[in-house]
């Protein structure tokens, strides 16, 4: 009998996993498309080994960020394969760790649960947010993975340590966060622990797993200290650049809701509006917001309450320690990155342990198990729909612009090309080609880089709405630009709200720039003779020749 529910179960992944990976065909196979995010991770790499006087300055602001080993996984990526293909490459280490982890829930239950182990990597590949931070290769996408790699251990009851271990190093090599998570939840269970440890033995553990993760995180920890100073918590409430409305740059203010933890933890039995894999339960669901999903969780309180389950420690630990993270980087600032993260990122993983953890310790009869397994997936399935979402959070797409990057890329290696800080995103992942600036290279949290990007930005800004030529002269003279690409659609009648990406940049400018009638009377009427080419509403100008033409010495 319980061949047959094996099979089943196995069929039912098996048919899920394939619906997965069509819907997913996107971010998982298509090497033109990139989270935008990239540009500041991996763009880089285009020119990481080349003397620092011939790196354009976002190159070496951006490095500060990057944790020192996944700048050596890169590297080592890159002497096989193109920086596409490398990212491709990293993301699919990240989901093999996923599906290492359903291996662990499998292997080291007792008895051996492979139902469970397979629910468990279902359950993280139908969390779309939980898909959207593995996409794109970036250090962010070993959040997840790692935690559920450890957590797979703790909620399997296993004794082996070494995958503890390694969960702290891999975290403290690849994404702090994880480190600091893992700890934190490491020390609680030590602490809770009533296999009556002594109170030594406890201590050294708990020691032992700091003074791990302290080492490890070290490499790191050195690389953004040489940046200097870190913006403090205080400092960051009042700057425009850390919040969400107006819309700044890492929008991190105001800080989440706890009261809506209850939220984020049923998040992953939450369907995606106009993604229902059932119209109506989906339809349902979202006009009663969560309900269906606390719901749900109702139902597994209720099987502890009566015993069909032993309480979920784990997973409740799991959930403190993410708060206590939470609350710790409220009074330590920044230095414990982005306090968002534990929020989001914690919690919502508590959910997921939440459900796996009730299922693997219930007290029903190991018959039973592949039918309450299959019978709770297929729930999921049924109230929240497929979790796919297309295209999940690859906002860079080469294909929109090909033409423009073709012609980019057939550009001297080293161009540096002023653009609209939007419209440079791109650029330097697709074609390799240097930008004075870009959106997504601004980095807020480290101070001086910070300052030195804010004059970059408002005198590229300048440059491009410039009101007579000496203002790109003297620009050019600073920044030493070969060539400016002008988005046409930004010098529309309209150009205020156009100029628009983001805080404090869009105020200032609006304020200075409103009460012009046009955007820019230089690029309205730049000779045609510098333009290089015309390619999908933007236009290449040579900066050398525009100088020339109007008989500055470039």
């Amino acid at each position: 009998m319980r061949f047959f529910g094996k099979a089943f179960v196995l069929v039912l992944f098996s048919a899920y996993l394939f619906f997965w990976i069509q819907g997913n065909g996107a971010w998982l196979f298509d090497l033109s498309v990139q989270q935008g995010d990239a540009s500041l991770f991996l763009a880089p790499f285009h020119w990481f080994g080349q003397p620092s006087t011939t790196l354009p300055l976002f190159v070496e602001e951006s490095r500060f960020l990057i944790p020192p080993a996944f700048e050596l996984l890169y590297r080592g990526l890159l002497f096989g394969v193109d920086l596409p293909t490398a990212s491709k490459i990293v993301q699919g280490f990240c989901l093999l760790l996923i599906f290492a982890s359903g291996g662990i829930v499998w292997r080291f239950s007792s008895p051996r649960n492979l139902s469970l182990g397979l629910f468990f990597v279902f359950f993280l590949l139908h969390t779309s947010f939980v898909v959207n931070r593995i996409a794109g290769g970036l250090p962010r996408a070993f959040c997840f993975p790692l935690l559920a790699f450890w957590g797979a251990s703790r909620l399997a009851e296993t004794h082996k340590n070494k995958i503890v271990f390694l969960s702290i190093v891999l975290g403290a090599l690849f994404y702090p966060p994880v480190v600091m998570m893992i700890l934190v939840t490491e020390i609680l269970l030590l602490l809770s622990n009533n296999n009556f440890l002594s109170i030594k033995t406890r201590l050294k553990t708990g020691l032992l797993l700091v003074g791990l993760g302290m080492v490890f995180l070290l490499p790191f920890l050195v690389r953004i200290k040489s940046a200097g100073p870190m913006t403090s918590f205080s400092e960051a409430k009042k700057d425009y650049a850390f919040s969400i409305r107006p819309l700044g740059k890492e929008r991190v203010f105001p800080l989440p809701d706890p009261g809506k933890a209850a939220f984020y933890f049923s998040l992953p039995l939450t369907p995606l509006e106009g993604e229902p894999f059932s119209a109506w339960p989906g339809r349902i669901h979202w006009e009663h917001d969560s309900t269906y999903a606390l719901l749900f969780f109702a139902v597994l309180v209720f099987l502890v309450l009566v015993r069909l389950s032993k309480p979920p420690r784990f997973s409740l630990l799991f959930l403190a320690g993410s708060l206590v993270c939470y609350a710790s980087s409220l009074f330590l600032g920044l230095y414990l990155y982005w306090p968002d993260t534990y929020f989001y990122y914690g919690v919502l993983l508590s959910g997921i342990f939440f459900v796996v953890e009730i299922l693997h310790r219930g007290r029903w009869s190991v018959r039973l198990n592949e039918f309450v397994v299959s019978f709770f997936a297929l729930l999921v399935l049924a109230l929240t729909g497929s979790g796919i979402v297309a295209g999940n959070g690859m906002d860079i797409n080469e294909n929109k612009l090909s033409s423009l990057y073709s012609r980019i890329s057939l550009l001297p290696a080293d161009s540096l090309i002023a653009a609209h800080p939007v419209d440079a995103n791109a650029i330097p992942y697709f074609t390799g080609r240097g930008v004075v600036v870009s959106a997504k290279t601004l980095q807020p949290l480290l101070k001086k880089v910070w300052e030195v990007q804010k004059v970059r930005t408002f005198d590229l800004l300048d440059a491009l709405y410039a009101r007579d030529p000496m203002t790109i002269v003297t620009f050019n003279r600073r920044y030493g630009a070969t060539h400016f690409l002008i988005n046409e659609e930004r010098y529309r009648p309209d150009f205020l709200e156009r100029l628009k990406f983001m805080e404090p940049f869009d105020s200032i400018m609006q304020q200075y720039l409103k009460s012009f009638g046009r955007a820019s009377p230089v690029w309205e009427n730049i000779p045609s003779g510098v333009i290089e080419f015309r390619e999908s509403g933007f236009i290449m100008v040579n900066v050398k020749k525009l100088l020339e033409a109007w008989g500055y010495p470039y």
